[in-house]
Parts: C-alpha cells; structure tokens; sequence
C-alpha cells in the first residue's frame, strides 16, 4: 500500500502533464485557419485505406511541421487544382479571411498573405504544377514553398540570388557545371558576376535570357527535372 501511495504523485503528475498536452494540442489544432470541414463533413471518406484512424479537424495534430506538413499541402494543392482550378475564389474556399483582411497559408512560421495579394499570389503558386517552369523542377526535386520563401513579397524576387547561391553555388560552381553546354558561349561565365539569378531564372515565369540585350547567344533553360 505505502508503495501505491508513494507512486501516485508522479501518476497524478503524469495525468495532467498528459490533459495540459492534450489541451495544447487542440489549441494548435483550432488555430490552424483552414475550412477543411466546411466541405468535407465526414473526413474519413477521403483518406485512404492506410491512414491512421482519425477524428474530424484533427489533421493538424499530426501534419504541423516538417516532412508530414509539406506532403500534406502537396496531397491537398494538387487535389484541389486539378479539380477546382486556382483563383482568389479557390484559396479563399479553404484559408479564411482573418479580421486583418489576410489570410494564413503556413501557421508554424506564421506566414500570411494579404487579400489583396491573394490573386497574384495563387498566379505564382500555380506554376509549380506548370510543366516547363522552374517552380516544377523545384517541386519535383522536393522542395516547396518555405525552401525559399519566408515571407509573401512581390518585390522579394529582387533578392533571391543568396537562396540560390546556398543550393547551386555561385558562378565559379555553376560555369564548371555548364562548360560544356552547347551554347557558343558558358552562360554562367560573363563580365556580370553580381547579376542576379533571377534576371534569367524566373522561377514562377518564362526563361528570360537577360544577354540578349547586347548579344546573339540566344540562351535558353530546359527542365531536367520531371516528374
């Protein structure tokens, strides 16, 4: 008996320890500003066989951060634009317009989008299921989003030339990679070694080979990448 009595702190302990998780759990959960439910009234019916058994609104117990979080919205995204297409009026069917006029599109690093931004936006966004743009081949290598992304900024573009840096190297790295190019001459070795990345590599639009205003190079990009 004195051994029972002895233990049952660390058991009283352990009980709350698990109900203040619990709580903070659902609290998380409530405050991810999605309307999966609006649509879905019986979650079950579009998972599949092998997903854990789980309750309605609890996705987000589970699908917060990391890895389940992006194979979520990958799940989800391309889901939803094959059947619904993508415009201001889809996004706002399941990210909820806030108070503050924005909405919410990754609750972890808290990242959001202002509705006046939302069609430009989803015009970006779309291109990573667009064959033949640069966003594909990043989607299809892995990466999403928050790969290079931290905040939505229609100006940012302006500074992305560190972000690429970090993944491909800087010109020294990536004239070795093209020396051997079929081009007349190596794109990557020129007298402009602070360009930006982006003045060629639009990563959400067409190639545009920026060398073209002085020279007949004619440059282009093809996806390597594909799914």
């Amino acid at each position: 008996m004195s051994e029972i009595l002895r233990k049952m702190p660390l058991v009283l302990l352990g009980t709350v320890l698990n109900l203040y998780g619990a709580v903070f759990i659902s609290a998380a959960a409530a405050d991810f500003n999605y309307a999966c439910s609006d649509c879905h009234e019986n979650i079950k019916s579009v998972l599949t066989e092998k997903h854990p058994e789980v309750g309605q609104g609890e996705c987000f117990l589970c699908h917060t951060e990391g890895e389940n979080t992006v194979r979520l919205g990958k799940i989800i995204h391309e889901k939803h634009i094959a059947d619904m297409g993508i415009s201001e009026e889809t996004c706002l069917a399941c990210h909820k317009l806030s108070a503050d006029n924005t909405i919410t599109v990754n609750n972890t690093e808290n990242i959001t989008v202002d509705k006046s931004d939302i069609a430009d936006a989803a015009e970006k966004f779309v291109t990573f299921y667009e064959p033949g743009k640069l966003a594909n081949s990043h989607k299809n290598a892995g990466e999403y989003c928050l790969s290079c992304h931290k905040t939505f900024d229609i100006d940012e573009s302006e500074n992305m030339s560190s972000k690429c840096i970090a993944c491909h190297g800087d010109y020294e790295v990536m004239a070795k990679k093209t020396e051997s190019s079929a081009f007349i001459r190596n794109p990557h070795k020129h007298h402009y070694q602070s360009l930006d990345c982006t003045k060629c590599h639009i990563v959400h639009d067409d190639f545009t080979d920026y060398c073209l205003k002085c020279h007949q190079w004619n440059f282009t990009w093809q996806q390597k990448i594909k799914k």
